[in-house]
């Protein structure tokens, strides 16, 4: 069983969209949805791959990503580049920072 998520709300714009952290993933990933809805601009993703652990069965290709501006409580605000991708289980997964 994973421990290292942390579930809570952010503001993305003026919306409220959930937001889920988990630890054990590199990954940052915003859903599909919420770009429609807020008409997040995005761009073509410099190196496109598949992830397989999202979707069971399934590869997921990762080919757009976004910037996303978000806050938490007014006491936290980032922006940080997301995979774009059809999720249901929250609207922005974010992983853990990678130094590069």
């Amino acid at each position: 069983m994973r421990s290292n998520i942390f579930h809570t709300i952010c503001n993305i714009g003026d919306r409220i969209c959930n937001l889920v952290i988990d630890g054990e993933s590199c990954e940052n990933v915003v859903s599909e949805e919420v770009v429609d809805k807020l008409g997040l601009k995005t761009e073509d993703h410099p190196y496109p791959y598949k992830l397989t652990w999202l979707k069971t069965g399934n590869d997921i290709r990762f080919s757009k990503r976004c910037m996303v501006s978000f806050s938490i409580r007014k006491k936290f605000q980032d922006s940080v580049f997301c995979d774009v991708v059809k999720m249901d289980a929250c609207h922005l997964l974010l992983g853990r920072a990678l130094a590069i």
